[in-house]
């Protein structure tokens, strides 16, 4: 049996979003022969944790057969290492998720953070993982469309999918070769969506895979970036090879938010203050900066602090796309109506951000540029209090005269934290 599975976005409207789409359609026997795991490996319970049993003799599963990643890890501790700690594996539990969720009072977001859920029992362990080893190997085809990613599920033929194509099949499981895996458009599978709105048109909420598409780093795909190869092992005891792709999606050393901005500050002395100017570029990000969901910001941050290490002055501007409700009011997408600005850097573009410190020149001024998962203003709508800041480009300048105060204007390199 393949289940085809449409992911329906939530925020459609003011109506609880349906499946648009189920189809379920058999595969001869002799197409999947053998491809359950034998013995111990075919039972639903005990010590594999799978959430069905295989059909002994059919090569087919009774029922969606769906493993925990911990037992994936057995084989593919590397893999399952760099997952455990990515957005992937928090995608239906992290905070902000269940948050927006609740407040949306929409399920049909699920579709992409615990897609699972559709097809296995009620509180099925697996399908708290989020986006798991489950869907992403077990996804055989990629629709792309606004409305919400449209992906294959094949959940019964205990095939994995992936885009090694001279791997042979294992007791556990078969290998499935699929070039999908290695091109952009499995990605678009949930990273794009516009919401309709009511009464007509769409608000873009997930539009990174177009900002790729047409954008210059079209010709390289999304995992080249965050999911680059290394030499490894793709399994334990299967030998090192070139190519094993990362799986915490944040390129091989996680710091592809620290790589993709550069950045200088020109600190000038103007009417008895300080203005500070800073320029970003977009160096290597194939997308805009920020990009997801539309509640993410890039804040770039000015101090100035006195002798004894206080602030004196400060002043932020926070850059991203910004949505506003019926009211004009910042709102989350689910919510929202419009785009009331959007000031993101897009792929080899720069920005330059203005910031007016009022205070004299005898201060030193920390310039800063922090990644953040979710605006304030939204954060605290939803009582969200723990959001992740990441710390992108910083730089110090001493304009006190105890340390031999340099004449304005003085320009500094950002550097990469």
């Amino acid at each position: 049996m393949i289940l085809v599975v449409v992911a329906v976005a939530c925020g459609r409207g003011d109506a609880p979003p349906a499946v648009e789409k189920e189809v379920v359609t058999v595969v001869p026997a002799d197409a999947a022969t053998d491809a359950t795991p034998q013995g111990d490996a075919a039972q639903a319970t005990g010590a594999s944790g799978a959430s069905s049993t295989g059909a002994a003799g059919t090569g087919l599963a009774s029922a969606p057969l769906a493993y925990p990643a911990i037992r994936c890890s057995e084989c593919h501790n590397k893999m399952f290492d760099e997952w455990k700690t990515s957005a992937h594996a928090k995608a239906s539990t992290s905070a902000a998720y269940q948050r927006m969720r609740a407040h949306a009072k929409e399920p049909g977001c699920d579709g992409c953070h615990a897609p699972l859920a559709a097809h296995l029992p009620p509180g099925d362990r697996v399908s708290a993982e989020g986006v798991t080893c489950e869907v992403c190997h077990n996804i055989k085809d990629v629709e792309v469309r606004r409305q919400g990613g449209a992906f294959e599920l094949r959940l019964t033929d205990n095939i994995k999918y992936g885009p090694l194509c001279d791997a042979e099949d294992h007791y556990f499981h078969k290998m499935g070769c699929s070039p999908l895996h290695q091109q952009s458009k499995l990605c678009a599978a949930c990273h794009l969506y516009y919401r309709p709105l009511p009464g007509g048109g769409e608000l873009p909420v997930l539009t990174e895979f177009e900002e790729w598409r047409e954008g210059p780093s079209k010709g390289r795909a999304c995992q080249s970036c965050h999911m680059p190869g290394t030499r490894a092992e793709v399994a334990e005891g299967a030998g090192e090879r070139d190519g094993v792709s990362n799986h915490g999606l944040l390129g091989a050393t996680g710091d592809l938010r620290r790589r993709a901005l550069r950045g200088k500050a020109t600190v000038r002395a103007q009417d008895g203050a300080l203005r500070v100017e800073v320029e970003l570029r977009n160096m290597l990000a194939g997308h805009y900066v920020p990009t997801g969901l539309p509640e993410k910001r890039v804040i770039v941050r000015a101090v100035a602090k006195g002798a004894e290490g206080a602030t004196v002055a400060s002043a932020e501007h926070r850059i991203g796309r910004v949505l506003v409700d019926a009211q004009g009011r910042p709102a989350p997408f689910y919510k929202a109506v419009k785009v009331a600005s959007d000031d993101r850097i897009g792929p080899k573009q720069s920005r330059k951000v203005i910031l007016e410190l009022a205070t004299a020149v005898d201060v030193e001024v920390e310039v800063e540029v922090v990644w953040r998962a979710i605006d304030a203003e939204i954060a605290k709508a939803l009582r969200i209090d723990d959001v992740e800041e990441q710390s992108l480009l910083r730089a110090t300048l001493d304009l006190q005269a105890a340390s031999g105060r340099p004449s304005l204007p003085q320009t500094i390199e950002l550097q990469k934290q």
